[in-house]
């Protein structure tokens, strides 16, 4: 199985976090979240079911190189049966839209349905913007969930806004959801 793990930590300097991240081999994201907040964070993929050694010795270099770890988060692929460490499902879209695209229906449909803005401010194109659009729920089931994301999907088909990454996960650790309050649960 493959687990992805995320790191969220507090910095100051973006770029001393980018450059300890490849010496620790990791990649860096920094999110924002569009509600005021900048969530900055590894990401990097393991394959063993000893996942929590990984996150341990991960989180270790980060703190030996100064950061305040704020969470630790770890996600799969889901199935239909729930991991039983769930904790919620999450799915991201990508969505790639030209630089003069009016986002009014789509920020009301996000809202309508749910689902949440975000950025990766790495992520940058010439022509392009990259939107991100979160979708998150503790609740539901596997079948539940992914008919919210095929409904948004036809949404945005019908309205002709591309999308190039769709990102379907599990959440089988989360060591603090509430960092995602003001931007998830509102």
């Amino acid at each position: 199985m493959i687990y992805e793990l995320h790191i969220t930590v507090k910095t100051d300097s973006i770029d001393k976090f980018k450059d300890d991240c490849k010496s620790i081999g990791v990649k860096p994201i920094v999110i924002d979240t569009q509600k005021g907040e900048t969530q900055v964070m590894t990401s990097s993929q393991y394959n063993n079911f000893d996942y929590k050694l990984t996150l341990s010795e991960l989180k270790s270099k980060l703190e030996s190189l100064k950061y305040n770890i704020l969470r630790c988060k770890v996600e799969i692929k889901p199935d239909n049966i729930k991991n039983e460490n769930f904790i919620y499902y999450e799915s991201h879209i990508r969505l790639k839209l030209n630089k003069f695209f009016d986002k009014t229906s789509l920020k009301e449909k996000c809202l309508k349905d749910n689902f949440h803005l975000s950025k990766n401010l790495f992520k940058k194109d010439i022509d392009f913007d990259y939107q991100m659009i979160t979708y998150r729920n503790y609740f539901q089931t596997f079948n539940e969930f992914n008919s919210i994301i095929d409904n948004m999907k036809s949404y945005l088909t019908e309205n002709k806004i591309e999308y190039d990454k769709i990102e379907i996960e599990e959440c089988i650790l989360d060591t603090n959801v509430n960092i995602d309050s003001k931007w998830i649960n509102n």
